[in-house]
Order: structure tokens, then C-alpha cells, then sequence
């Protein structure tokens, strides 16, 4: 059961989440503002819709660069300069990404498909600043190889979990669906495969995982009557990290669960 607030990068740089005083300063509180505005549905091939969507994301980027700690501006400066050369693209193209797709050149895609190693990199220090701590997404994937190990029964539970939750994303996270989804007997059955399929060398982090999405993340919600907006917006650290799974307890399990997704089932 993998209810995510937002996308997260690397483990490391960054202090004990959210009980520090940059976890409830500006940054942070813009972070987690952004992180509940990417729960709402997308429309990315509406043009109006895509241009008001990315007005906003440079409303936030703004904000991010003016208020952002030290240790990352020069990560905003490296990611702002990618934002900007794809903000040339989207308006040249009038945010119609069917007209772009059929007539920007090599070079304006690659803005898109394959940024810059550097750009690359500054996103991810973002990201964890971003995640371990303001709680504005998941804890990222640890540094753990898993290259030995082949897709099973995990990957396919994985799959099923994806999509049983993807749905809940894609329909802008309501809290009525949250609160259907998250007591569903298919949850927690596919919470049961999980644990029953995963490989040895991550069955204690999965049980670790779905007991604490059962628990911890289901009450918060639960306390929280299933708006997980409300949560990132204005719930007490201890609620986010509940929610985010930030807290120094799980962030761990979690990191090396990610680390299995992405290198083995390709999540």
C-alpha cells in the first residue's frame, strides 16, 4: 500500500525531517504546498490546462529560489536554468505538447527527455532536502544494490498495488476515495502478497513497511479524515511523517523497498 504525496531522490544530507527549524520555515512550508498541489488530476494534454499548471510551478520556483536554505541554492540555480530552457520550449509550442511532439527539434526535446547530468543531480538534491527534511514526499531510494536479484511474485503484487493506488492519484486523491482505497479488502490483501512475495533480502523491510502503512499512516489519515492535502498543509510533523513514512523509524525500510522497486521491477 504506497500512498505517495510526492516523488523523492537520494538519502543523505539532511537532519532529523521536520522537528528542525528549516522543516517549519518558508522553504519547507512552499515544498509541502507544491507537494499537495501535484495531488490534483492532470491534464497535461489541454493547453490552457498545461499553461495554468505551469505558471503556478514558476510561481513556486520563485518562491523556492528566494527561500531556499543555503546548502541548495546553488541546486536551484543549476535545476532553474533547465526550467527555464523548457519554459522556451512550452511557450514556443503555445503548451500544446501534440504540436511539440510533432515539431520541435532534437534539441528542444532533449530539454525535455534528457536533461543535463548536472540538472539531473541538482533535482535530486532538491529532493531530498525536500523529503527527509520538510516531509514534502517519501524518503528516496537507498544506495543498495539489488542488480542480482530477478522480478516474481513481488513485482507482480507491486504492479497490482500501483495500480489499485494510481487510481486514487489519478483521480486527485479525494478523501473519500483515500478512506474507500485504504480500508479496502483489496489493500489490504495485496499488503499480504507483498509480504508473503517478498525475496529474503527485503522481507523484514516490507513487513516494516505495510505494518506501518496499516497502522501509523491509516490512523493519521483516519484522524485526518482522509485529506491528505489538509495533512501536508497543516498537520503537526509528527502526522506528515506518518503520512510521508519520514519518520526515522520507517525511512530506512522504506529507502531500500524503493531501492528493490526502481532496480528490479521497474517502478
Amino acid at each position: 500500500m504506497l500512498i505517495v504525496a510526492a516523488v523523492t531522490a537520494l538519502t543523505g544530507a539532511c537532519g532529523n525531517g521536520s522537528s528542525t527549524a528549516l522543516g517549519e520555515g518558508d522553504y519547507c512550508k512552499a515544498a509541502r504546498a507544491w507537494s499537495a498541489h501535484e495531488l490534483d488530476p492532470r491534464h497535461d494534454e489541454d493547453p490552457s490546462w498545461l499553461k495554468t499548471y505551469w505558471g503556478e510551478y514558476l510561481e513556486f520556483v520563485a518562491t523556492a529560489k528566494r527561500t531556499a536554505p543555503e546548502a541548495i541554492r546553488a541546486s536551484w540555480r543549476t535545476y532553474g536554468a533547465m526550467i527555464d530552457a523548457q519554459t522556451a520550449v512550452l511557450a514556443k509550442y503555445g503548451y500544446d505538447m501534440r504540436v511539440a511532439e510533432a515539431k520541435a527539434t532534437a534539441e528542444e526535446k532533449r530539454v525535455f527527455d534528457e536533461p543535463r547530468e548536472e540538472a539531473e543531480a541538482a533535482f535530486h538534491e532538491i529532493l531530498t532536502l525536500e523529503a527527509l527534511t520538510c516531509d514534502a514526499g517519501q524518503p528516496p531510494a537507498a544506495e543498495v544494490d539489488f542488480s542480482s536479484e530477478r522480478p516474481g511474485a513481488y513485482c507482480e503484487a507491486l504492479a497490482a498495488d500501483k495500480e489499485l493506488f494510481g487510481a486514487v492519484k489519478d483521480a486527485g486523491a479525494p478523501p473519500d476515495k483515500v478512506r474507500e482505497v485504504m480500508n479496502s479488502g483489496e489493500a489490504k490483501a495485496i499488503a499480504q502478497k507483498l509480504r508473503e512475495a517478498a525475496p529474503p533480502s527485503l522481507k523484514a523491510d516490507v513487513k516494516a513497511v505495510t505494518d506501518w502503512q496499516l497502522r501509523e499512516q491509516l490512523s493519521v489519515l483516519a484522524a485526518n479524515e482522509y485529506d491528505m492535502r489538509a495533512i501536508l498543509l497543516h498537520g503537526s510533523a509528527k502526522e506528515r511523517q506518518a503520512l510521508q513514512l519520514t519518520a526515522e523509524a520507517i525511512r530506512t525500510p522504506f529507502a531500500r523497498t524503493a531501492a528493490y522497486e526502481q532496480q528490479v521491477c521497474g517502478a
